[in-house]
């Protein structure tokens, strides 16, 4: 797997993985992701994220206020709502 994603490589590199549920997507993925992520100065795996998305009010904001607070390092980020990102 790593010799197919070149991860040795400094280059960007986008991978897709699809299929029907239940096959392993998510698997695959967190063991890329932690496999790698340490090289990073942040990281954060999110899952579930067109559920998560959906949820009325909050969804997209919780999906944010994770990954903002993952990637500095577990500072506790509030935001008032998603458009104050896309504001910046």
């Amino acid at each position: 797997m790593h010799e197919l994603l070149c991860v040795e490589e400094n280059d960007v590199r986008m991978v897709g993985i699809w299929g029907i549920g239940g096959i392993g997507k998510t698997t695959v993925a967190k063991a890329v992701y932690g496999s790698i992520a340490h090289r990073f100065e942040g990281s954060c795996f999110l899952e579930n994220v067109r559920e998560r998305s959906l949820v009325p009010h909050e969804g997209l904001v919780q999906l944010q206020e994770t990954l903002l607070s993952k990637i500095l390092g577990g500072v506790g980020v509030k935001l008032s709502n998603v458009m104050i990102l896309l504001m910046k």
